[in-house]
């Protein structure tokens, strides 16, 4: 046998075994243990049915005690509404009747401090619920309806009131006050810029939430407030912009104001963002994602469209700045050091965005294309070297932003579909020149291909490239033989031989690239050939057979003809190659 336990031992053990008893016969009964009790003698660990049973019996006793928190907090709005009454009825002035509802409201937000101190999260709860149905609409009629406060006055009280509320949430960790908060501050603000129409004040209060809502995120993981806050601050900013740009827009509306929203929207965001991603090395995340994409579209983009002169100037150089600050700090960094691929791909993007941007502003037309794809061409040498997807999107991306903003695009289509008597779209030396750089970058992303595992954002790059250089090289071709053939500008004869020309372009094209694929290329050649091919059908029916004579349709049915027998042998013969030796088919 066992030694027998020391005597105090055995007495620990007995007072726990009453402790249990007594906290048990508590909670059947309704009364909570007293704390010292519940805190000194808490058992290691509980039966399973124990702890059940114990976990429910909380939550009975808060649902049996809603009505009573219900009724209590009608006693104080009706405390709140009987101030009113006083103020209303002379008996209070107008001042003194607002600031004593301010004092009545916030201590109802200092009791529901000390209920969360206490552990009654649930009658905290209605404080706050109460002191927010108090404070918001009183600031909101003090300021929209009886002009006792001036717009800044009464948005720097909506802050003050906003910052306690948040400053209890965050020091009980209660994150029911936040939300209350968060949704109380945010529709009393959005009201009251529409309704006293001083955006600057306002704003300021809107984006000073911004930043509370990213402080609650970041600071204690409560992600749902800057969802709501984000949303609500962009759809106010959309719509300020928009205003702007009306003809007749309102008289309240200015330049300034919408200029402090709109940069304040893009300072707040990216400022969070590169500090958390870049300097911290956090995770990208959808949030992050998609407010970037909001704030440039919305904030950046209507800067630039709204501002003027040198204020305009300014926005883009500050804008290339950043731009050249995040380029530098990528290329010194190692993908270790930037975090995770994302977030490289996040600030790359980012970066490469706002240099582009900022040079279609500061520089004039006939130059900025042109920068642009040489860009395109530096991102795909670099792509030789790094085994990095998003330098290849980003280069041709450019190429093709390039060749939109240099007219080759136009032009080469218009050569390509536009009749030859139609006046088509000048050539520029700059768009010349995109058309070259346009080369390089193709031929270099798609060398660049062969010497990475195939990925879908690598593909995509390399058919956005190969179809911008495409485009450009046959609308070239095509405007040099209608410059050839052109005798007249409604000479049947000159259309004829013009659409046999752009027959056999086409069909030159789909055999090229067929060859290509068929000489160890990529498969997304094989897309592009049979692209071709389908564009040769389609201009068939819709050109040669209505302007081409019997002769000239005989020449382009030929070039047709010939693509559609070469090209898909070539294509069989490239799948026959990079085919594996056990899947060929057994020689007899």
């Amino acid at each position: 046998m066992s030694d027998p336990l020391p005597l105090d031992e055995r007495v620990r053990e007995l007072e726990q075994t009453v402790a249990r008893l007594s906290a048990r016969l508590d909670a059947l009964e309704g009364s909570p243990a007293p704390a010292a009790t519940r805190h000194e003698t808490a058992p290691a660990a509980a039966p399973a049915g124990v702890a059940a049973a114990d976990s429910l019996l909380p939550a009975e006793d808060r649902l049996a005690g809603l009505p009573a928190l219900v009724g209590r907090t009608c006693l104080v709005l009706g405390g709140a509404f009987l101030v009113r009454a006083l103020t209303e009825g002379g008996t209070l002035s107008n001042a003194l009747g607002v600031g004593l509802g301010v004092l009545y409201a916030l201590a109802w937000l200092f009791l529901a401090d000390r209920a969360a101190a206490g552990g009654d999260h649930l009658s905290g709860a209605f404080h706050a619920l109460a002191s927010a149905l108090i404070v918001y609409p009183l600031l909101f009629e003090a300021a929209a309806r009886f002009s006792l406060l001036a717009p800044w006055p009464a948005a720097a009280l909506l802050a003050g009131a906003t910052a306690l509320g948040l400053f209890v949430a965050w020091r009980r960790a209660f994150r029911t006050v936040a939300w209350i908060t968060v949704l109380a501050a945010l529709g009393d603000g959005v009201l009251l810029l529409f309704r006293t129409r001083a955006v600057a004040a306002f704003v300021c209060f809107l984006l000073t939430l911004a930043v509370g809502s990213l402080v609650l995120a970041y600071g204690r993981g409560w992600r749902g407030q800057r969802w709501v806050v984000a949303i609500t601050l962009d759809a106010v900013v959309a719509l300020l912009g928009a205003l702007m740009l009306l003809e007749r827009r309102p008289d309240w509306i200015s330049a300034g104001p919408v200029l402090l929203a709109q940069l304040g929207l893009v300072a707040i965001y990216l400022g969070a963002f590169v500090l958390r991603l870049l300097v911290q090395e956090r995770e990208v995340t959808p949030f992050a994602i998609t407010q970037t994409l909001v704030a440039l579209l919305v904030g950046f983009e209507g800067a630039l469209y709204i501002g003027q002169g040198a204020l305009r100037t300014g926005i883009a150089v500050g804008a290339l700045a950043l731009g050249a600050v995040l380029h530098a700090v990528l290329a010194r960094r190692t993908e270790r050091e930037v975090g995770q691929e994302q977030a490289f791909a996040y600030f790359s993007t980012l970066a490469t965005f706002l240099a582009a941007e900022s040079t279609r502003v500061l520089l004039p037309g006939a130059i900025y294309p042109a920068l642009w794809v040489a860009a395109a061409v530096m991102l795909a040498v670099l792509a030789l070297g790094a085994a990095r997807p998003v330098l290849q999107m980003h280069a041709a991306l450019l190429a093709a932003a390039g060749a939109l903003g240099s007219g080759l695009a136009l032009a080469s289509v218009a050569a390509l579909a536009f009749k030859a008597a139609s006046p088509w779209p000048s050539l520029s030396p700059t768009a010349l020149a995109v058309l070259l750089l346009a080369l390089a970058t193709a031929a270099l992303l798609v060398r660049a291909g062969r010497r990475e595992e195939p990925s879908p954002l690598a593909t995509f790059s390399r058919i956005t490239a190969l179809v911008v250089a495409s485009l450009g090289l046959l609308g070239a071709m095509a405007r040099g033989a209608g410059a050839l053939l052109a005798a007249a500008p409604g000479d049947a004869a000159s259309a004829g031989r013009l659409a046999v020309v752009r027959s056999a372009i086409l069909a030159l094209a789909a055999l090229a690239l067929a060859g290509w694929r068929s000489g160890g290329g990529k498969p997304e050649l094989a897309r592009l050939a049979w692209l071709v091919l389908a564009l040769g059908g389609l201009k068939l029916l819709a050109e040669d057979l209505r302007v081409g004579s019997a002769v000239h349709l005989v020449m382009s049915l030929a070039c047709y003809g010939v693509a559609l027998i070469v090209v898909p042998s070539l294509l069989r013969r490239a799948r026959s190659a990079a085919r594996p030796p056990s899947e060929a088919s057994p020689v007899r």
